[in-house]
């Protein structure tokens, strides 16, 4: 048996025990307590050691935690020294053999870093021998340790306090490469390569200047030896004869072939001997001595040359080629034994005025872990992965670098002429491909740019045309060879600009910020940058078709945009001529390069604002494009142009031409974007994008922040525009759905005439009856009517919400305190309130600010909802608590106000609260019942709330008849007849009573209204107008907002609190009408993909045809290539044989590829708000309603909105032991658990839990209290100034998403308990046994079943058919032999042996009744043994009896299911159930809709969930 560990999130190890090479199919697994019997896949795994025998508790939970993936990790490894080792002083006292033992841990430990993050370590593997001994003799940070190369600094990063962070190594801001800013251990910041010696050498003599004796320590690579600033700052250091120390990593590579091929350094006993004698304190201050005796009798020259030749012979070839610069060699030194490496450095440390020092150093990159028996770990390296090459994942996205190497072979072909000359630090695989292709074509020169730029000019001097390739950071270096051995003797050097903008992980060492501008400023350069792969292709066929100056093109790192092509051949472009890829009037987008792409989504971003955009790629940097750019200015009043580099670069020359041609002095308004003045650290592509400013979101914003302010009347003018083109067929689509329009309508009927109810009966109380439900009831009737007929979008629904409620509450406890006012003067007061607001939001509408309506991210929804929901639960007890005591003004000698009838009222009201509450939670979850029909599941989830309160209202009647009438105590509402009613209507007679003063005054909370309002209104808008609801129609923000005011001057002249957007029902009416259109359309397809089949028409035509349905339904616009692409697929794949698996099925595959639509109309709106209106009249009947049933009802609002709250997920994670959080991996999850680290979820959540805090205790402070919505403004300046300040981007982003976004739940190990008692352990025993026991104490023997299908037919109505091809024989002596289940019978056997049960039950039970012989109850127990004996057999086959009767409870595991028509159910209505279940499940309580998610995995080194 072997074992092997699977990678799972947060640093939890998973286990599979199995055979070495394969699983077979069933492995037995008997642990001490219960049999189990598991079945594998047939998985190859990597062989491993022998494991140890388990308990059946480790055994289920390592079988459970399998990952799905296939990718298998290495397990932590025992690091016992290591993981003492916490700075360079912790070497000093180590032995030789401990010394052996760490760094065979650290290698180790960067193997497994290396199989994470698929990332190569190979230099620093190398080194870990080198690193150790340097750290042990020399004292860092005192002395000073200089590395060349990046990839040599990882064991140096883990031995200096850093061993966390590698873990995620170039992400998160941290360094891949030494960094003086990141550890005190690192005195100089590694670049390129090349510069570690010019740098310690300026420290060594800043330390003799100084006078200070500090030793410098440089570590060079053979690969930077190859740039000529080693040999420089060599041959300078052996001229000053300054003391240092260069040990030169040989780990023999080499550009050239031929060096490769021939004689290896050899490392022997003699060379080892050898290399001790030189560095010896003894030889050299005797060769010092001999040096001086022979100055002295004039033989120095002939004894150098001695020394030169005596060492040459006993030294590797080139060893002399240091002692000429200068240079004390010693070596060659085997870098793996680390006793010579100590012995070596120790000698050279000890002198203190022998000069400059070289130690040559053989490496071995490959080299594996040596005494493995003496590490206690299990570390398993994964079969063929031999080497550190083959981590490079085997999924390769296609990059712009293949893409460019495959047209520059076209090119080749089609030229002779054609060469390449690649400089730089690493060559890319793709490259490889021409190599393969022109061997003789082809150079590689390494890190010799310099050399690279002049000899591509020589190329070209000698009649080629060199094609010279240079990662754009590396260009920097041979800037003065392209000034002048290039540019000025105007030479065509055709350069290749790769890793052009930013890089990703490689961070700034490596971003290409500044070859715009560099290149652009030469005289006789053509500039140029692709948007896209075609265009890159075109740009290497123009430079190869340029022979007379040279050119310079930039492409990015990364994959390609994906565009429809079939071959790389490009086609040479126009010099200097941009184009136009959209076209729009208000706002011109001019992108350079890759940012054409980011342009083109910010264009699609704006689109949806009514906002008309011009996308142009302007391709050419120098020369410009001069007659787009006179075009765009001509036809547009602003313009951006962007560009993925430095200030100075594209929108400089752009700037230039303006002012020179007067275009600035026009009506143009123009704004550049560039990467921003600083150095962007280490993060992913997606994260540069975001903190440099370049997305299209980012990009979108400038251009509105250009368009908005200046362009008055702009938003609300396209808004008007765009809706009334679809205003006719917004009602002929709500009317030609005919009776189906019923479905949404009461159902948001229900859901908005309930919360008006009961904020209602809430006015009423904090108002003193000022306003009631009937003000509630009208004013949502009037609104709503206004915005059906008027409106913007139809789909937002209004009515009167808690901010409204809370804000009056407030102004009328103000002006109850005023004598000026009064209650008397409250309605004319709030009159002035409601003019203001109204004055407010048309302003608002007028100047755009729906544009800025993104900048309330998720955190400020969330805390909003959640004080509404804490204030929901406030009234709720307040109410509660209320029922106990006598309503104010009330006369306490009537019965009802009794002490015992108060009480009895009191008791009553709990028990109607909390029936309610539970009954409306539980009827939300009604679909997935698993009892009653579907449409009768459908009915209870849609209106079970409103169907909870006529029931509990109903049992409100069945008290006893001696309580009091007013015993539960009813709604109090005048009829809208009565005098307080009608008052209302008259209200605007009173407003000119007022004093002036308070008149003014009424626009504090005027402007609190009217913040709430835009704010929740256009929330309201954008959840009903979600991009997955794929709504085809524009969208009406700055009008709807326009309208609101109106509204609101409406309804604060004629005394009635205004409403508002609301929030769920706006996104609840949007998933109705989305499950209507969807049944309608696919009733539609459905019906012709049948008649299509029964003609035997073609796939082709069967998709035809189903396509011009979509069509038609869609009023004749087609659709998007992409929504029918997997249909289509589907349809084209599908199998025309027997099987039955593979054939297309048109209510299975029009169900799972069908886009989602809706029916965007006006007419359910408007019926719901007549029926709204209509509920005045009903108020009669709304009196009935007890008001202890409406407390319930707002507990049920504020619980049922918390599980759509990040915030409040977040608050109960914090909540959850550290034992106990794997089990939050095992479920549905936001995806911030995997992508976030614990310490910032948890400082995120205390920073909302302390704001809300603050939010919830200013509305308690009496006059202040109106004031409580300003927080949530100030929330804007605090998530885009304060909160990147302590929080990472990346993190930031997801914790405060503006979507909901989840991962789905997987198997996880249970780690450890910390601390490891025994307490812990018996709690999982006890949770295990409750798992694997009934309630009666019967051990559940699990099995597993191997036939789906026979699962699907025993359940659903095609069982008959499906059991046509079924083996019974085989089947029941399955169940014979104890391993069959429930769905191994016929479900006609099921339902008969239960309703056999179910009448002799009743029998016992009846006999109970009777009056005499009722003792004889125990009788029909004992004649089942004959009936089970000699009855039943008849009736039932014997092996399914015995699985009915078992002794034993048995069960199978349960598996994904697919979904199956109802049986006995209409089409129509079935699939209406299916639909709305699938919604209900992709939406949260609120609105949002999820995104589910493939699990993530967050950064190693991150202290996760569990860790």
């Amino acid at each position: 048996m072997g074992s092997v560990s699977a990678g799972c999130p947060f640093g939890v190890s998973s286990h599979c025990y199995g055979k070495i090479g394969a699983f077979s199919h069933k492995v037995q697994l008997f642990g001490a307590c219960f049999p189990l019997h598991v079945e594998f896949p047939r998985t190859n795994l990597y062989p491993s050691s022998a494991s140890s025998s388990m308990s059946s508790k480790e055994i289920v939970t390592q079988i459970c935690s399998l990952p799905d993936s296939g990718e298998f990790f290495p397990e932590e490894a025992s690091t016992p020294i290591l993981d003492l080792v916490e700075n360079p002083m912790h070497l000093k006292y180590l032995s030789l053999k401990e010394l052996k033992q760490l760094s065979d841990e650290i290698r180790l430990e960067l193997s497994s870093i290396m199989l994470k993050m698929r990332k190569s370590f190979k230099a620093s593997l190398a080194v870990v021998e080198l690193t150790v001994a340097i750290h042990h003799v020399f004292h860092a940070p005192v002395d000073k340790i200089l590395w060349d190369a990046v990839e040599q600094t990882y064991a140096h990063k883990i031995l200096t306090g850093r061993r966390a962070l590698v873990h995620a190594v170039q992400r998160n801001g941290l360094s891949g490469s030494a960094s003086r800013t990141e550890s005190e251990y690192d005195p100089f910041g590694a670049g390129h390569g090349c510069n570690s010696v010019s740098a310690g050498l300026g420290m060594a003599i800043a330390r003799d200047i100084k006078g200070k004796r500090e030793r410098i320590v440089t570590v060079i690579s053979n690969g930077t030896t190859m740039a000529g600033q080693v040999y420089e700052a060599m041959a300078n250091a052996g001229y000053f004869d300054s003391n240092m120390v260069v040990i030169l990593n040989d780990s023999r590579h080499s550009l050239h072939p031929k060096i490769e091929e021939g004689p290896k350094t050899s490392i022997n006993a003699l060379s080892s001997t050898l290399s001790k004698l030189q560095s010896s304190k003894s030889f050299r201050r005797f060769r010092e001595v001999a040096k001086d005796v022979t100055k002295r009798i004039g033989m120095h020259e002939l004894a150098a040359k001695v020394d030169e030749y005596a060492r040459g012979m006993v030294g590797p070839l080139g060893a002399t080629l240091f002692e000429e610069l200068g240079l004390y060699y010693i070596g060659p030194v085997d870098g793996h034994n680390i006793e010579d490496l100590i012995c070596v450095l120790q000698q050279v440390a000890s002198l203190n005025s022998m000069g400059p020092v070289l130690v040559h150093v053989i490496t071995e990159e490959n080299r594996g872990v040596e005494n493995k028996p003496k590490i206690e770990g299990t570390y398993k390296h994964p079969e063929g992965l031999s080497s550190s090459d083959d981590l490079v994942p085997r999924m390769h996205h296609q990059t712009y670098t293949d893409y460019f190497v495959e047209a520059l072979i076209m090119e080749a072909e089609k030229d002779k002429d054609i060469v390449t000359v690649h400089a730089g630090m690493h060559m890319e695989t793709s490259f490889e491909l021409f190599r393969e292709r022109f061997p003789d074509k082809f150079f590689d020169v390494g890190m010799a740019e310099q050399h690279a730029v002049t000899f591509s000019a020589g190329l070209s001097c000698g009649g080629l045309k060199p094609f010279c390739i240079i990662p754009s950071t590396f260009l920097q270096r041979a800037y003065d060879q392209v000034v002048h051995d290039v540019d000025r003797q105007r030479i065509p050097v055709r350069f290749a600009i790769t890793s052009a903008g930013l890089v990703g992980s490689d961070g700034p060492m490596q971003c290409g910020a500044f070859d715009i501008t560099f290149m652009s400023c030469l005289p006789n350069m053509i500039v140029m940058a692709p948007s896209n792969e075609d265009e890159l292709a075109n740009m290497v066929a123009t430079a190869a078709s340029i022979d007379d100056r040279p050119v310079c093109f930039r492409y990015p790192r990364g994959a390609i945009v994906g565009m429809d092509h079939s071959s790389c051949r490009g086609m040479p472009i126009e010099i200097g001529k941009g184009k136009i890829l959209a076209e729009g009037k208000d706002v011109a987008l001019l992108g350079y390069g890759s940012m054409v792409q980011n342009c083109l989504k910010a264009r699609s971003l704006l689109s949806k604002l009514g906002i008309e955009v011009t996308v142009a790629d302007a391709r050419f940097c120098k020369p410009l494009d001069i007659k787009l750019l006179r075009q765009l200015c001509e036809n547009h009043s602003f313009l951006v142009t962007v560009e993925e580099g430095s200030i100075g670069g594209f929108g400089s020359h752009v700037a230039q031409f303006f002012s020179l041609d007067g275009q600035l002095d026009g009506k143009i308004k123009w704004r550049p974007i560039v990467l921003p003045d600083n150095y962007i650290e280490h993060a992913s592509p997606s994260e540069q994008l975001a903190i440099a400013g370049l997305t299209g979101h980012h990009i979108a914003a400038t251009a509105l922040r250009m368009d908005s302010i200046k362009s008055p009347f702009k938003g609300i003018v396209n808004d008007f525009k765009g809706r009334k083109s679809c205003y006719k067929q917004d009602w002929i689509g709500g009317i030609c759905s005919g009776f189906r329009i019923l479905a949404p309508t009461f159902y948001i009927f229900f859901a908005s005439a309930l919360p008006v109810i009961a904020f209602g009966e809430q006015l009423s109380r904090d108002t003193d009856g000022s306003l009631s439900t009937v003000e509630t009831l009208a004013s949502t009737a009037i609104c709503g009517v206004i915005q059906s007929l008027f409106g913007g979008q139809p789909l937002l629904v209004l009515g009167v919400a808690e901010p409204t409620v809370i804000m009056y509450s407030y102004m009328y406890t103000f002006s109850k305190k005023r004598p000026e006012l009064g209650g008397e003067l409250f309605l004319a007061w709030t009159g002035w309130v409601c003019v203001w607001t109204s004055l407010l939001l048309i302003l608002l509408a007028i100047f755009n600010a729906c544009n800025i309506i993104s900048r309330f991210t998720r955190i400020a929804g969330e805390l909003f909802g959640m004080l509404i929901s804490v204030l929901f639960i406030q009234e709720a007890i307040k109410g509660v608590v209320s029922e106990f005591s006598m309503p104010k003004e009330e006369d306490p000698d009537k019965e009802e106000f009794q002490f015992q009838w108060l009480y009895t009222n009191g008791l009553l009201a709990i028990i109607f609260c909390f029936g309610l509450l539970l009954t409306a939670l539980k009827s939300r979850k009604a679909r997935s019942w698993l009892y009653g029909t579907g449409w009768l599941r459908s009915f209870i989830a849609d209106y079970g709330v409103p169907l909870m309160v006529l029931v509990w209202t109903a049992m409100s009647y069945g008290v006893p008849k001696k309580v009091p009438h007013a015993v539960p105590r009813r709604l109090l509402c005048p009829y809208p007849w009565d005098n307080d009613s009608l008052y209302h209507w008259t209200v605007i007679m009173d407003m000119g009573e007022v004093p002036v003063t308070y008149i003014f005054a009424a626009i504090i909370p005027a402007i609190m209204i009217a913040g709430l309002y835009f704010f929740d209104h256009s929330v309201a808008s954008q959840l009903a107008q979600q991009k997955e609801f794929n709504l085809q129609k524009p969208s009406a923000y700055h009008y709807d907002l326009l309208l609101l005011g109106i509204m609101t001057l409406i309804c604060g002249l004629l005394g009635l609190p205004p409403s508002n957007g609301v929030l769920p029902q706006s996104p609840m009416h949007t998933k109705s009408l989305a499950t209507l259109r969807k049944q309608v359309i696919r009733k539609k397809m459905v019906k012709s993909a049948k008649d299509c089949m029964k003609e035997n028409g073609s796939k082709s035509e069967i998709y035809g045809r189903m396509e011009a349905v979509f069509i038609e339904m869609e009023g004749g616009s087609p659709p998007n290539h992409k929504e029918l692409a997997n249909l289509k697929e589907a349809v084209m794949n599908a199998d025309d044989g027997g099987d039955l698996k593979g054939k297309f099925d048109p209510e299975k595959h029009i169900d799972a590829h069908l886009p989602v639509r809706v029916n965007e109309q006006r007419v359910s709106n408007l019926l719901q708000s007549l029926l709204v209106g209509f509920s005045i009249l009903g108020i009669a009947a709304i009196k009935m309603i007890p008001t202890s049933v409406l407390w319930g009802y707002f507990a049920y609002m504020a619980i049922d909105s918390l599980p759509g709250s990040q915030f409040f997920e977040r608050v109960l994670l914090l909540f959850i032991s550290p034992s106990r959080r794997y089990k939050v991996l095992e479920g549905s999850h936001a995806s911030f658990v995997e992508l976030v680290p614990y310490k910032y979820i948890v400082g995120f959540t205390l920073f909302q839990v302390i704001y809300f805090l603050m939010c919830f205790g200013v509305i308690w402070i009496p006059i202040a209290g109106i004031l409580f919505p300003l927080p949530f403004f100030l929330l804007i300046s605090i998530r885009q100034h304060l909160l990147p300040k302590f929080f990472p981007p990346s993190h930031l982003q997801e914790l405060d998403s503006c979507e909901w976004e989840e991962c789905p739940g997987a198997p996880q190990e249970k780690p450890p308990e910390a601390g490891g008692d025994e307490g812990a352990d018996a709690f999982f025993d006890a949770e295990l046994l409750d798992e694997i026991t009934t309630s009666r104490g019967e051990l559940k023997l699990r099995t597993s079943f191997s036939s789906t299908e026979d699962r699907f037919s025993q359940i659903y109505k095609d069982c008959r058919r499906a059991f046509r091809h079924v083996d019974f024989s085989a089947l029941i002596q399955e169940a014979i032999k104890g391993l069959g289940r429930f769905s191994c019978f016929i479900y006609k056997y099921i339902v008969a042996f239960t309703l056999f049960q179910v009448v002799y039950f009743l029998i016992c039970f009846a006999v109970t009744w009777i009056p005499i012989a009722g003792i004889l109850f125990p009788l029909p127990f004992f004649l089942l043994i004959s009936i089970r004996e000699h009855v039943l057999p008849r009736f039932f086959h014997p092996a399914y009896l015995q699985e009915l009767e078992s002794s034993e409870w048995e069960e199978c595991p349960g598996s994904p299911q697919q979904n199956q028509p109802e049986a006995g159910g209409n089409e129509e209505g079935t699939e209406e159930i299916c639909d709305a279940e699938i919604l209900d499940e992709m939406t949260t309580s609120r609105g949002d809709l999820k995104f589910r998610t493939r699990s993530r995995r967050m950064p190693d080194d991150a202290p996760g969930l569990i860790t």
